[in-house]
């Protein structure tokens, strides 16, 4: 069975828009020219963005946790039309800075390796798939 893993790296406008549009659904009354800064991190792979506001809310300092980046990255996509698949497994990385949503079908646990700042997969064992008989079994 064939593998699939498709990365889309984000710009830091893509990254500040979806986060912007994000906070506008989940604190009601936020204007989206308010967001002025977003920064993010990641700590023992979990990817989490420090916002900040300007204006009247400007003492409010929300941090997004990897759920809330993630959601707010999916939804992004989804009112870009950036095709996603409903079935692959996703997950967000920082790589260089900058934000990468990783999409792999068909993958059991591969575990990504940076190397010079690109996002690298070695292929699994398909010793045990490619001996397995995979037919349909006649009634």
């Amino acid at each position: 069975m064939s593998k699939e893993v498709r990365c889309i790296m984000f710009s830091a406008e893509d990254t500040h828009a979806a986060v912007a549009s994000f906070l506008g659904r989940k604190l009601k009354g936020l204007d989206p020219y308010a967001v002025h800064r977003v920064e993010l991190s990641s700590q023992d792979g979990a990817v989490s963005a420090s916002v900040g506001l300007s204006g009247e809310r400007a003492g409010d300092a929300p941090t997004l946790d990897s759920n809330e980046v993630m959601a707010a990255m999916l939804m992004h996509c989804r009112s870009r039309r950036i095709p996603l698949s409903n079935r692959s497994t996703k997950k967000i990385e920082l790589s260089e800075g900058r934000l990468v949503l990783v999409m792999a079908m068909n993958f059991e646990s591969v575990q990504p390796a940076v190397a010079k700042g690109a996002v690298v997969y070695t292929p699994g064992d398909d010793r045990q798939f490619a001996s397995d008989s995979h037919y349909g079994k006649r009634l």
